[in-house]
């Protein structure tokens, strides 16, 4: 595994791209140049990740990429390639795997990825959703994109059949509630504007045993997921903020 700071691409804050790596340029030059390319984003403690993965046509091994965001450096980028034993694809994808994992444990993270044939199966892990009370639908912002991002987060949550509560929708806020094999996890999403950017802090509420059988993290990826692509439809850029509330 070697890192060092990466002379052939940059990080843009203002358009929160890779430019060199995931910007559509690259992503163009990377799908026509290699085969099997996966891309996913990640922000940590409010520092963007990415890792991206390819097969080589001539060999057919995979390359693993990974370039981390380093704030102290201006836009300036870490880059870490990673060459298995022996070239082992079967090596490299249990060492990356494990990387992404340390990613989305590590605490606040925007996945830009959305993997159907995992949403099926956590919708099929998680259980029933039924609540004894109704949602409470938003009642609209006056910053547009605010509302556009809250009605975005109960569409999301009516689709998935979790309960919202949007009544706070002119400061910005949701509170979603979903059940992990009938014990409740709970997301508080809040939207609100700095410096001109729409950001999104939250938290997650959980119980235990929810927590050590990993069923709070399931539906968080599964909820954000969906969100990101209704978010994505509405033309909607939302960056993550480390912010407690």
């Amino acid at each position: 595994m070697l890192g060092y700071i990466s002379s052939g691409a940059s990080y843009d804050p203002a358009s929160d791209l890779f430019v060199g790596a995931d910007d559509p340029k690259s992503l163009a030059t990377a799908t026509t140049t290699f085969s099997g390319l996966t891309h996913k984003r990640y922000r940590v403690n409010n520092r963007a990740a990415l890792l991206m993965t390819v097969t080589d046509p001539s060999t057919g091994k995979h390359i693993y990429a990974a370039y981390f965001a380093a704030a102290s450096r201006g836009s300036h980028v870490v880059y870490i390639a990673f060459l298995p034993p022996g070239n082992s694809s079967e090596i490299g994808d249990f060492v990356w795997d494990k990387l992404r994992s340390n990613l989305e444990n590590a605490g606040h993270q925007v996945a830009v990825a959305h993997d159907i044939g995992a949403d099926a199966a956590t919708q099929d892990a998680m259980g029933a959703q039924s609540f004894a009370e109704s949602s409470i639908e938003s009642q609209g912002a006056k910053d547009r994109d605010v509302a556009s991002a809250v009605e975005a987060a109960v569409k999301t949550a009516r689709t998935l059949g979790f309960y919202y509560d949007a009544s706070k929708s002119s400061e910005g806020q949701v509170v979603v509630r979903a059940k992990w094999q009938e014990r409740e996890v709970t997301l508080t999403l809040w939207f609100h504007r700095k410096a001109s950017a729409l950001y999104l802090s939250s938290r997650t509420s959980q119980g235990g045993d929810t927590l050590l059988n990993g069923g709070g993290q399931k539906i968080e990826r599964l909820f954000y997921s969906r969100m990101h692509a209704e978010t994505e439809r509405r033309k909607l850029q939302i960056y993550a903020d480390h912010l407690v509330f």
